[in-house]
């Protein structure tokens, strides 16, 4: 049996950063069609669930920076780009969408997104404002242990036995 890794010793600085925001056409003949949206190192990309299947025009995703990971938003409209970043060392969990309102605009909402702090060896988790990403968040949920990298989730207004 492997000892236990201290919590100092757990890094998150060795995640293979390799995909690439990609988009798919199929034609009318059948022909797949690719091309990269965003070649930025990034994973675990999310947009508007209410847009699936439709043009869309923002995507967010966890992703590299220079200096450390970060929480993007994606405006495919403009370009744009703007990033959340925790300090170097910390890593992020996929960005969750969820809207304002049940009839909110796209993009008007919040991020819910699980945060590692490896010197702390806890996760936490930040609520965003996805029309201003960057900004410091709205709420932080810090919890008393950590949450596997790994973890995946989504949001639902309906609640299970309703």
């Amino acid at each position: 049996m492997a000892p236990r890794r201290s919590p100092t010793r757990w890094s998150t600085s060795d995640f293979p950063w390799g995909c690439a925001l990609m988009r798919y056409r199929i034609t009318a003949s059948g022909k797949v069609e690719g091309h990269a949206v965003c070649a930025l190192p990034m994973e675990l990309p999310h947009a508007d669930v209410r847009m699936v299947g439709r043009e869309h025009r923002y995507t967010y995703f966890a992703g590299r920076t220079a200096a450390s990971v970060g929480i993007h938003r994606l405006d495919h409209r403009t370009g744009e780009r703007t990033v959340h970043e925790l300090p170097p060392g910390h890593g992020f969990g996929e960005p969750i969408f969820v809207p304002r309102a049940p009839d909110a605009p796209e993009g008007d909402g919040w991020l819910l997104a699980l945060a590692y702090d490896p010197d702390a060896h806890r996760s936490r988790l930040l609520v965003l404002d996805a029309r201003d990403v960057a900004a410091e968040p709205v709420a932080v949920a810090h919890l008393r242990h950590h949450l596997p990298m790994g973890f995946h989730g989504t949001f639902t207004d309906h609640l299970a036995g309703k």
